[in-house]
């Protein structure tokens, strides 16, 4: 069972994750291939820029002067600039301002962004948990692993974006109760969220509001909420004896998909209105846990299978829901994230007691390890 469901349940018996998306695969069974057949800046720049283009996973990177797209580049203090060759077709792309990896990442998700018609990945920002000196704090890091500590506690878990990446929420352990909290980028400053008592944990705030849905359990039972940030009016969306976990928003935050342990084991439902009928949404029977709903209308979910948890899809899309597993590498595979690209999932995996961040592609089951170290885990992407 993953961390998120082993957190929430162990305090519940102690007690009592724009514009939408289209992506279409192309028919190729491999990323195009790219070339640098020119740099002119610092070596420093160089590195980063390779690293960053193999990192988004868009393009297969090689020195052969035969790939499909060659880039020429020059980088100064003040811009970053490509003349991107595509056959016969000269296009350059040039970012100004900002630091010079700033300028790095924007530059290659510009290039992503002009052939795929796609935000790309890489000014994707990953809030992460770090086990750290006996305590566990959240941690934002960039494509390249590079972090910042944003939290100083015992236990601080599940970091989830939102409302156009303005804010995150993340669940506080203290000593006698639970708290969710909300960090505020805009104003550098966080609020407490939740003050009810019992079980507060599993927040995520909607897509294009403040609505942040969450798991309360000061009722009695362990249930579905949503409250707004702003007016702090609060919803009941369940009431039964099951436990529910692990919401998320669908991109036009018309449902929430969750967790529930009605059917015996966890599994994932939606609800479009408060206090309906939870929907399941496969029949399939296997563990399904950490749902995160993408803009490109995607759910990506850890399922336990042969033993081990390998992280999965389901185009919503799809009237048969079906389901896609994507790791098939030894390990557990948890607490999936859909970077900004709609494509390519952040995750953590358990392997040999290390834990660490990878991104999956979903097209074609590959992966890069992120260099966040190691005793890392529950992703969330920013969108």
């Amino acid at each position: 069972m993953t961390v998120r469901i082993i957190i929430l349940f162990a305090f519940i018996l102690s007690a009592c994750g724009q514009s939408d998306l289209v992506i279409t695969k192309e028919s190729r069974k491999q990323n195009p291939s790219i070339h640098i057949q020119s740099w002119e800046g610092a070596n420093q720049l160089f590195k980063l820029y390779k690293e960053t283009i193999t990192l988004s996973d868009w393009f297969t990177l090689t020195n052969e002067e035969t790939a499909d797209y060659q880039l020429s580049v020059t980088a100064t203090d003040k811009d970053l600039t490509v003349i991107l060759q595509d056959g016969e077709k000269r296009t350059e792309i040039k970012v100004e301002g900002d630091t010079g990896r700033i300028r790095v990442f924007k530059n290659v998700d510009a290039i992503i962004n002009l052939l795929f018609k796609v935000p790309g990945p890489c000014q994707t920002k990953i809030a992460f948990v770090r086990d750290l000196n006996n305590s566990k704090n959240i941690v934002i890091s960039d494509i390249t692993g590079k972090s910042k500590q944003i939290t100083n506690a015992k236990l601080c878990t599940e970091p989830n974006w939102g409302n156009k990446n303005t804010y995150l929420s993340y669940t506080i352990y203290q000593q006698n109760n639970v708290e969710i909290n909300i960090h505020n980028f805009a104003k550098e400053g966080f609020m407490r969220l939740v003050e009810e008592d019992g079980t507060s944990t599993g927040a995520v705030i909607a897509n294009k509001s403040l609505d942040t849905a969450m798991i309360l359990s000061f009722e009695g039972t362990v249930d579905l909420y949503t409250k707004d940030i702003k007016t702090m009016k609060l919803i009941r969306w369940t009431n039964d004896k099951t436990v529910e976990a692990s919401p998320t928003w669908a991109p036009d935050d018309s449902a929430i998909c969750f967790v529930s342990n009605q059917a015996g084991r966890p599994r994932l439902y939606t609800l479009k209105k408060p206090l309906e009928k939870p929907v399941r949404l496969t029949k399939d029977n296997r563990e399904m846990v950490s749902p995160d709903w993408s803009k490109s209308n995607k759910l990506c979910f850890a399922i336990r299978d042969a033993g081990q948890y390998k992280i999965a899809t389901i185009d919503m899309n799809d009237p048969n829901k079906t389901i896609k597993i994507l790791s098939k590498f030894p390990g557990d595979w948890e607490s999936p994230s859909w970077m900004r690209d709609g494509r390519h999932i952040v995750c953590g995996r358990k392997l040999d007691n290390k834990y660490f961040l990878y991104i999956v592609d979903s097209w074609f089951g590959t992966i890069h390890k992120i260099g966040a170290g190691n005793a890392v885990s529950l992703p969330a992407c920013s969108k």
